[in-house]
Protein backbone atom coordinates (compact mmCIF):
# COMPACT_ATOMS: atom_id res chain seq x y z
CA UNK A 1 0.00 0.00 0.00
CA UNK A 2 1.11 3.22 -0.90
CA UNK A 3 0.60 6.16 1.66
CA UNK A 4 1.21 10.31 0.82
CA UNK A 5 2.32 11.21 4.46
CA UNK A 6 2.25 9.89 7.38
CA UNK A 7 0.67 12.01 9.19
CA UNK A 8 -2.02 12.57 6.59
CA UNK A 9 -5.60 11.94 7.40
CA UNK A 10 -6.62 10.05 4.78
CA UNK A 11 -3.53 7.84 5.67
CA UNK A 12 -3.75 7.20 8.89
CA UNK A 13 -7.60 6.21 8.27
CA UNK A 14 -6.67 4.13 5.75
CA UNK A 15 -3.91 2.66 8.02
CA UNK A 16 -6.54 1.93 11.07
CA UNK A 17 -8.74 -0.16 8.24
CA UNK A 18 -5.75 -1.89 7.47
CA UNK A 19 -4.60 -2.84 11.05
CA UNK A 20 -8.39 -4.58 11.20
CA UNK A 21 -8.46 -6.83 8.03
CA UNK A 22 -4.52 -7.52 8.52
CA UNK A 23 -5.54 -11.19 10.31
CA UNK A 24 -8.01 -11.81 7.10
CA UNK A 25 -5.02 -10.71 5.15
CA UNK A 26 -2.41 -13.29 6.98
CA UNK A 27 -5.03 -16.00 7.08
CA UNK A 28 -5.28 -15.33 3.23
CA UNK A 29 -1.27 -15.47 2.73
CA UNK A 30 -1.30 -12.03 1.69
CA UNK A 31 1.77 -10.18 3.19
CA UNK A 32 1.12 -6.30 4.14
CA UNK A 33 3.25 -3.48 3.35
CA UNK A 34 2.80 -0.13 3.95
CA UNK A 35 5.37 2.85 2.44
CA UNK A 36 4.32 6.31 3.05
CA UNK A 37 6.35 9.93 3.02
CA UNK A 38 8.16 10.73 6.38
CA UNK A 39 10.83 9.74 8.68
CA UNK A 40 11.87 6.92 11.32
CA UNK A 41 10.55 8.89 13.81
CA UNK A 42 7.48 10.00 12.28
CA UNK A 43 6.66 6.33 11.63
CA UNK A 44 6.75 5.74 15.50
CA UNK A 45 3.85 8.17 15.96
CA UNK A 46 2.22 7.19 13.05
CA UNK A 47 2.29 3.26 13.99
CA UNK A 48 1.34 4.33 18.02
CA UNK A 49 -1.14 6.32 16.73
CA UNK A 50 -2.82 4.01 13.86
CA UNK A 51 -1.76 0.53 15.59
CA UNK A 52 -0.17 -0.22 12.69
CA UNK A 53 3.33 -2.59 13.22
CA UNK A 54 6.36 -1.01 12.67
CA UNK A 55 7.39 -4.09 11.21
CA UNK A 56 4.72 -3.86 7.61
CA UNK A 57 5.52 -0.09 8.18
CA UNK A 58 8.32 1.45 5.44
CA UNK A 59 9.41 5.18 4.92
CA UNK A 60 10.12 7.09 2.13
CA UNK A 61 11.87 10.37 2.95
CA UNK A 62 12.37 11.69 0.29
CA UNK A 63 9.39 10.62 -1.46
CA UNK A 64 11.41 8.62 -4.50
CA UNK A 65 8.59 6.30 -5.23
CA UNK A 66 5.91 8.74 -5.76
CA UNK A 67 8.52 10.92 -7.80
CA UNK A 68 9.55 7.56 -9.84
CA UNK A 69 4.84 6.85 -10.35
CA UNK A 70 4.56 10.55 -11.28
CA UNK A 71 2.14 11.00 -8.00
CA UNK A 72 2.40 13.96 -5.77
CA UNK A 73 4.60 14.00 -3.57
CA UNK A 74 3.13 16.13 -0.45
CA UNK A 75 2.89 19.88 0.19
CA UNK A 76 6.23 21.17 0.22
CA UNK A 77 6.63 22.74 3.68
CA UNK A 78 8.71 22.47 6.94
CA UNK A 79 8.37 23.17 10.16
CA UNK A 80 11.34 24.90 11.36
CA UNK A 81 13.00 23.31 14.04
CA UNK A 82 12.48 25.98 16.61
CA UNK A 83 8.49 25.14 16.72
CA UNK A 84 8.36 22.70 19.59
CA UNK A 85 6.68 19.62 19.45
CA UNK A 86 3.48 20.41 22.25
CA UNK A 87 2.92 23.58 19.81
CA UNK A 88 2.60 21.34 16.18
CA UNK A 89 -0.30 19.06 18.39
CA UNK A 90 -2.10 21.68 19.78
CA UNK A 91 -2.50 22.89 16.50
CA UNK A 92 -3.44 19.69 15.06
CA UNK A 93 -5.62 19.23 18.07
CA UNK A 94 -7.94 22.15 17.08
CA UNK A 95 -8.46 20.29 13.40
Amino acid sequence: VLLHQLGEFDSAEMCEQLVAVRPDLQEAGIDLCVVGIGDAAGAGRFSEFTGLPLDVLRVDPDAAIHEALGLHAGPEWSVPDAVPDSVLTGLLGTL
